[in-house]
């Protein structure tokens, strides 16, 4: 079989017009920063791809509700912490209201002290948290 020129040269056309597409692939893959520009050219690639995907958003979407729970035990910690105080105040003239040598006067001012510390109670119990109340249950 004889080899004609025609064919030599019809083969190096194809070997170059072969190596233009690899340097056009290869150009266009450095220019995106992409390795694969559809889908199709590496299916399972592209399917791992959306599954890291969707990975991350689901651990950005928990690492959300982790801090905003943080911050919202924060919250709940010091409305708590706030409660002690009063209710130490509360005990203490419990025991000094008990003492039955007390004067109705100094009985009356013993009522309106626990009248306030009644209503700072009531104002921690509503403390509310980016617009829910922070010990409601499951009221909001």
């Amino acid at each position: 079989m004889k080899v004609t020129s025609q064919q030599i040269y019809d083969m190096l056309l194809a070997g170059i017009n072969q190596q233009m597409q690899t340097q056009n692939t290869a150009t266009a893959q450095i220019s995106s920063g992409m390795k694969y520009t559809r889908p199709s050219q590496d299916g399972a690639g592209y399917k791992k791809s959306i599954d890291i995907r969707h990975m991350q958003s689901g651990i950005g979407a928990s690492l959300a509700a982790i801090s905003t729970a943080k911050s919202r035990l924060g919250a709940s910690q010091n409305a708590l912490s706030s409660i002690l105080p009063i209710l130490q105040r509360a005990q203490a003239i419990a025991v000094q209201e008990a003492n039955a040598g007390l004067t109705a006067m100094e009985r009356q001012a013993a009522a309106a002290e626990v009248s306030t510390l009644q209503n700072q109670l009531l104002a921690i119990a509503n403390t509310q948290f980016e617009g829910a109340y922070l010990f409601s249950g499951t009221a909001t």
